[in-house]
């Protein structure tokens, strides 16, 4: 498999990009021949001819893109190399049109990328922290970094017909950082990066859990701050490769949380979590029966 790394760390006032330094480095430890890949790789604070570059987007199966969000946006060498390589790309692999055609130009607008079958990755780091897009009355009103300031990345990247992979966000990293924050998301990464680029083996290793919590309505808000707060704490766990919440559309206070773990014991050390058991403290008071939890692996 072809990977293509694109470090956006801009060095700038004082911002020296250790953080996505690091991030390519892990990159480098793991795809490599050994493991199945070939890797390329482009910085830019450093030189670049945009043709190389529409070459590079071209052969790679997977993009992926490191980058601070700086004042909700990438920073501005990065925008610069987009506007140079993606105007560089068009008929050359990376776009032929806008996709709509002179009979009826209201229609089909973004589908004229002729990337269709690569996909993409992007990380990116805040000085923000995470409940700055999760808490009631914050800055970011509730809304994810994907839906919201990277909404546009997205688009921009499905222009080309790219498909996303998801990607991960790494918050806290200016004022509030600490040599054990970057530990833990090193970490993470690592294990996002084997729950994508899995063998067969690993795979086989992985446990699958489906779980519904039906509240009482009088608690409704009240669970729905729990349950986002184990969603969140559940994130950080190094075993952690998936953990999402859905509320249904038929009954307000019927919740369901899918989850993919790395293996039992990363299971087994998640249910000893304080927020697990915290959340098992209320199970009598504000849920209607006890969650009905179904344990599962994926059928080859």
């Amino acid at each position: 498999m072809k990977i293509f790394v694109i470090n956006g760390g801009q060095h700038f006032a004082h911002s020296g990009g250790k953080f996505n330094r690091t991030l390519v480095e892990l990159d480098q430890a793991f795809f490599t021949p050994e493991q199945g890949f070939e890797l390329q790789l482009t910085d830019i604070n450093e030189d670049y001819d945009p043709l190389e570059e529409v070459q590079k987007y071209v052969w790679a199966d997977v993009i992926i893109y490191h980058f601070p969000v700086w004042w909700f946006s990438m920073p501005y060498r990065l925008k610069e190399y987009v506007d140079k390589v993606f105007t560089a790309g068009h008929r050359k692999g990376m776009f032929y049109s806008d996709g709509r055609k002179a009979d009826n130009p209201d229609i089909n607008y973004g589908t004229g990328g002729t990337m269709l079958g690569r996909r993409y990755i992007a990380t990116t780091t805040w000085n923000a922290p995470e409940t700055a897009f999760t808490l009631p009355g914050e800055f970011f009103h509730q809304t994810s970094v994907d839906d919201g300031v990277l909404f546009g990345f997205h688009r921009m990247n499905a222009f080309l017909s790219l498909e996303r992979i998801e990607g991960i966000h790494f918050h806290d990293l200016e004022k509030n950082v600490t040599q054990e924050r970057v530990d833990s998301y090193k970490e993470r990464y690592l294990h996002h990066l084997k729950s994508i680029f899995q063998t067969d083996a690993e795979a086989n290793d992985q446990v699958y859990v489906t779980a519904i919590v039906r509240g009482r309505q009088e608690y409704r808000s009240e669970l729905k701050g729990i349950l986002d707060h184990l969603v969140n704490a559940s994130h950080k766990e190094v075993a952690c490769l998936r953990y999402d919440l859905h509320q249904s559309t038929d009954d307000p206070d019927t919740f369901t949380f899918y989850e993919i773990w790395n293996d039992d014991k990363g299971l087994q050390e998640h249910n000893e979590q304080p927020h697990v058991k915290a959340f098992v403290s209320i199970i009598d008071i504000m849920l209607v029966e006890q969650p009905i939890i179904l344990l599962t692996k994926k059928v080859d």
